[in-house]
């Protein structure tokens, strides 16, 4: 994991829990981060990475976590490959809810949150959890 937190550009996607795949409670996690030049690894990522791990536990239940899907963009990056896979999964039916942690709307900025909100609007039942100041927020 550390690895992918050391490059721009970088992105890993992780399948857990294939029991709880397709079920009401079977939830996505999606983080992201910015690697600033020079820096050795991307602070954000792994910050955001973390925190949202928490969250999951706490709120949602480890148990749950089909997947969890982390993309460390350059500056003006504009690929997400591992956002990508998640809107791949959500629309195989993998989860009905995916979480975004809140930082992730800043490295992506209005596209990846207009483009989340197409997606609850094109797949029926899905439901969209972020987590801004410290309150989840469902969709």
């Amino acid at each position: 994991m550390f690895g992918t937190l050391m490059k721009s550009g970088s992105y890993r996607v992780d399948y857990f829990k294939d029991q709880a795949a397709g079920t009401p409670q079977a939830l996505g996690f999606y983080a992201c981060g910015e690697i600033p030049s020079r820096a050795a690894y991307s602070h954000s990522a792994r910050h955001n990475l973390l925190a949202g791990l928490i969250v999951v536990q706490h709120h949602f239940g480890i148990s749950n976590l089909v997947a969890v899907y982390l993309d460390v963009h350059a500056p003006l990056q504009q690929a997400h490959p591992a956002y990508e896979q998640m809107k791949s999964d959500l629309r195989a039916g993998l989860f009905k809810r995916a979480f975004v942690f809140n930082d992730c709307q800043e490295v992506g900025g209005q596209d990846l949150l207009e483009d989340l909100f197409g997606m609850h609007a094109e797949i029926d039942g899905f439901e969209l959890i972020t987590f801004v100041g410290g309150i989840c927020k469902r969709l």
